[in-house]
């Protein structure tokens, strides 16, 4: 019916001009057809029509957005449920489903910005809100164009600090558009992202694409020698706030050991082929981890030279635009990422694009080592190499101290001597650097400043403005300007004139241009959090806050969205909340303010779980309501399958025992990944669950035989399940310590002993039941019964690899390299990708001399295996090195990085990355100097680590 409309000469003109935002009760298309048909209009039409629709990811993909707001609904989205159109006053009834925010988001704009009400006679239920609820005096003033308007009508809407058009909207547009002529109109002059420096790395003349140069707008920085910074202040800085690049630009950091580890083993290393890789940097807040990565960007960027970008604050990247970098440059792309759990799904996504499409792309990240905890099982698949930042090193405390002295910031150091200076950061190494830095110049305990600098901000408002933003930024989520005037209910111009001048070096603003809004932080997330914790101490004053910011939200927007999902996740508040009951409050409330049931739900359960007062009986309702809200999700059905499992560990009752653990294996049946690691880790719980049921069972003593028969059989299926797990993840913790329990249950009873050398002796058609007896018997140091049994597995199973590749371990165990070759050799074939039992053998062919033979079987390993195996290079000795004594060589090149030596323990130049030896001993070394150096093996090899002089 609507269709046949077309845009009248005043709608022609609407596109002409700038608008902060466009709101319509209409739900025809004419201002979306007036905007499509003018080629000169100034802005570009974004429409929404319900509260989940992301603001920032529809703004992103269009030139000047420009926010169109469909109250009422649209012809477009007619048979969407959500949000039916409101036809008439009887539909206002439920007007607000669905899309309650989007009202909210006009109320927000009314509170800063002039609004022209055109064709309304203010009857509509939510702008008559608009008009008579909002503070006359408190919000700019409104128009309406209205004809035929007379002397009282004109009156009383000036009492209501509302001007009146006396025109139709036609005559309206057209005075408009005299009284402001095209060039007074001040369009947006859009700068050409895409300049010079980046286009050194393009092999091609050709042109950025829109959605290129948008995401070097506003998604990803390109990082370059002039790349944009504000002046960073030193004293500042020193103090935890970071104003971008200027730190890194003026030298106000100290060298790190985590950065050259962090260059060497994702830059400089590097090959050559097109696999994504993912590294993660952790560590608790405030330790450095932030600056620490922005050097080795920089470092990259300038020193290195590679196509190195900064991935902006709360935005999602382009995958798009990175592969056409990719296509532009033909270089491999290095992606740094602050806080990568804040952008968990876009990495994914990103990495999963990437990898598909053999693009090289390397992102470096950082994530506080609790946030990463809860997080990584989304990214494992991309198998993520993990670095832990360190305590301050001496070295690294020296440099620090100097340039503290350097710019004038040694507080109440200044008046001691260096040695003690240097004492008092050593007798703090295991607090956190900006921790050790506020207490070394300010002499108080860190806890004691920053709840100081909180008591001392007045007035109230300013206070409590502080804590609503220490509550957000406790997360590293910014708070935006919009949230802070809906939770206050106050125009935040008023916030603006009057609360942030005692805010000054506490909190800090950026603009965002998609969401176009300020956003504000405290000066480090860590200070938030300790705000936070040190205000809100009572389980009440927690839920209260919590409850009055999160009624404040709108999803719609990435960083509203994210700091509910943060602050409503079971693991965090479980860790706050005395009390289970304070929980549930804010679950209950959450549940009212988003239409993420599912999520909440699952959190809920999550929560119930984790807190020392929850219940199980409770956790397994939210689940289950989670899933029938959600009934295909992964996660919740897993979820599902963990409290079982749980839940059967908690009862006494045989029957519901039995009931609650065939539920397990039902979820693990529904979800059909038996190779899964979720799936996987939870099945290997609960086989190790069963065991110990069956040995504490056995250990009871009656029916003696025939209880030994079903625990040996347990124990055999425990085995399977576990070599799969192994075979699979052979380096996941997860795994590791469920072989570790099972390790404690067997080794702790006499009477499952008894049942393996039982099973065993009935001769299995698997050799895992003699090789677990191996293996607890060399735990207890009875080498001989570890062999014996397996000699008697190696008679059985002549050819069985796992058997060699036990025996190999027990040789080596016992410093017989010769026999732990000849399994060695036999412990893999040559075609298949046992890539450990190969490495192994080219480790134990270089510890027996045999270095050509060894160079050989490396080369193998690093033409043929995955890109992820042993990628990571550490000091930790292997099996086979720990055998191997100290050697000596020379070396034959250096650089700050690296170096290579040549030594007559291997045929080639031996590599050796600084970021494994002493850092001291590293900057005496030169080229030519004689050496002592540890082996150790890396993928390519035998690796050199704390090198020093001979």
């Amino acid at each position: 019916m609507f269709e046949p409309l077309i845009p009248s000469d005043a709608h022609k003109e609407i596109p002409r001009f700038r608008w902060r935002a466009i709101a319509t009760t209409n739900y025809d298309l004419l201002i979306e057809k007036a905007y499509s048909e003018c080629s000169d209009r100034l802005q570009t039409l974004v429409s929404f029509v319900k509260d989940i629709q992301p603001i920032e990811d529809k703004k992103k993909n269009v030139d000047r957005p420009l926010v169109l707001l469909k109250l009422h609904g649209s012809l477009d989205h007619i048979h969407d449920q959500d949000v039916p159109l409101i036809l008439s006053p009887e539909h206002y009834v439920n007007y607000l489903s669905h899309r309650k925010r989007l009202f909210g988001r006009l109320e927000d704009l009314a509170f800063e910005s002039p609004i022209i009400f055109a064709g309304y006679n203010l009857g509509d239920l939510h702008i008559r809100r608009l008009v008579y609820e909002l503070p006359e005096k408190n919000r700019p003033r409104f128009y309406i164009v209205a004809p035929k308007s007379d002397e009282n009508e004109v009156a009383f809407w000036n009492s209501k600090n509302i001007g009146v058009v006396n025109a139709t909207f036609q005559d309206f547009m057209q005075q408009l558009s005299v009284d402001l002529p095209p060039l007074l109109r001040a369009p947006v002059v859009h700068e050409e992202t895409l300049k010079s420096p980046i286009r050194r790395h393009f092999k091609t003349n050709d042109q950025a694409s829109d959605i290129l140069k948008r995401s070097l707008e506003f998604e990803i920085e390109h990082v370059h020698t002039d790349v944009k910074s504000d002046p960073q202040d030193a004293k500042q800085f020193y103090r935890g706030y970071d104003s971008g690049w200027g730190c890194v630009k003026q030298d106000l950091d100290f060298e790190r050991k985590l950065t050259q580890t962090i260059l060497f083993e994702a830059v400089t290393n590097e090959t050559s082929d097109t696999a994504s890789r993912l590294f993660v940097v952790t560590g608790p807040g405030g330790s450095g981890k932030t600056i620490a990565l922005k050097r080795a960007a920089w470092t990259a960027a300038n020193s290195l030279d590679v196509l190195t970008l900064w991935n902006r604050p709360n935005v999602s990247i382009s995958a798009e635009a990175i592969q056409e970098l990719y296509e532009l440059t033909g270089k491999r792309v290095f992606l740094f990422v602050d806080r990568i759990g804040l952008y968990m799904s876009t990495i994914r996504e990103l990495l999963s694009h990437t990898t598909k499409l053999k693009i090289p792309l390397t992102v470096v990240s950082a994530e506080r080592s609790n946030e990463w905890g809860l997080v990584q099982d989304y990214l494992m698949k991309f198998e993520p190499t993990e670095y832990e930042i360190g305590k301050l090193s001496s070295k690294e405390i020296i440099a620090l101290l100097d340039l503290l002295e350097k710019h004038d910031s040694l507080g109440l150091l200044k008046d001691i001597s260096f040695e003690d200076r240097k004492e008092f950061f050593e007798s703090r190494s295991d607090r956190h650097l900006l921790v050790a830095l506020h207490e070394a110049t300010l002499g108080k305990p860190f806890e004691q400043i920053v709840l100081e600098e909180f008591e001392g901000v007045i007035p109230d408002e300013a206070q409590q403005l502080y804590l609503d933003i220490c509550t957000f930024n406790q997360f590293g989520i910014p708070i935006r300007a919009g949230t802070i005037s809906r939770i206050s209910g106050i125009p935040f111009h008023y916030y603006e004139e009057r609360l942030f001048s005692p805010l000054k070096h506490l909190v800090y603003a950026s603009h965002n241009y998609l969401s176009g809004d300020y956003e504000y932080r405290a000066r480090h997330a860590r200070v938030a959090q300790l705000v936070f914790r040190q205000v809100c101490t009572a389980d009440e004053e927690v839920v209260s806050q919590f409850v009055r910011v999160l009624e404040g939200l709108d999803v719609g927007y990435s960083v509203d969205s994210e700091a509910l999902s943060q602050i409503v996740k079971g693991h965090y508040l479980s860790s706050v909340l005395s009390t289970a009951e304070a929980g549930r409050k804010i679950y209950s409330r959450v549940r009212d303010l988003t239409n993420e049931a599912a999520f909440v739900d699952q959190q809920a359960a999550i929560f119930e779980t984790q807190h020392g007062l929850g219940s199980l009986v409770l956790a397994e309702e939210c689940i289950d309501k989670a899933h029938g809200n959600d009934p295909k999700n992964f996660s919740i059905i897993h979820t599902q399958a963990e409290i079982a499992r749980k839940r059967a560990n908690d009862v006494n009752e045989p029957i519901l025992k039995e009931q609650l653990r065939r539920k397990t294996r039902e979820r693990l049946s529904k979800l059909n990944r038996p190779n899964d690691k979720y799936s996987l880790s939870t099945l290997c719980k609960l086989h190790a669950d069963e065991l110990k049921d069956k040995v504490n069972e056995a250990q009871r003593g009656a029916e003696l035989e025939y209880k030994s028969v079903i625990l040996a059989e347990k124990i055999q299926d425990t085995e399977n399940v576990l070599a799969r797990a192994k075979q699979l993840f052979p380096n996941e913790p997860d795994f590791q310590q469920t072989e570790a329990k099972v390790h404690d249950i067997l080794g702790n009873s006499k009477e499952a002993i008894d049942a393996l050398e039982k099973a065993w002796r009935s001769k299995p058609k698997t050799p895992g039941v003699g090789i677990r007896l191996s293996k607890h018997y060399m735990h207890k140091g009875k080498s001989e019964l570890a062999a014996k049994f397996l000699s008697e597995a190696q008679e059985r199973f002549p050819d069985n690899k796992a058997v060699h590749q036990a025996f190999c371990s027990y040789y080596i165990h016992s410093g017989n390299l010769k026999d732990a070759e000849t399994h060695a050799a036999r412990s893999y074939s040559i075609g298949d990708s046992n890539f450990f039992a190969r490495h192994l053998h080219g480790q134990i062919q270089l510890g027996l001399g045999r270095a050509i033979e060894a160079r050989k079987t490396f080369q193998a390993v690093e033409e043929k295996a995955d890109s992820q195996f042993l990628k990571r290079v550490t000091t930790e000795h292997t099996q086979v090195s720990a055998l191997i004594p100290p050697t000596n060589g020379f070396i034959e090149r250096k650089l700050d990085n690296y170096a290579f030596v040549k030594a007559s323990i291997y045929h080639d130049d031996i590599f050796c990355p600084a970021a494994l030896s002493d850092e001291e001993n590293w900057d005496e070394l030169r080229v030519g100097d004689n050496i002592g150096f540890e082996i150790r093996f890396a993928r390519r090899g035998p690796i050199g680590v704390r090198l020093k002089k001979a």
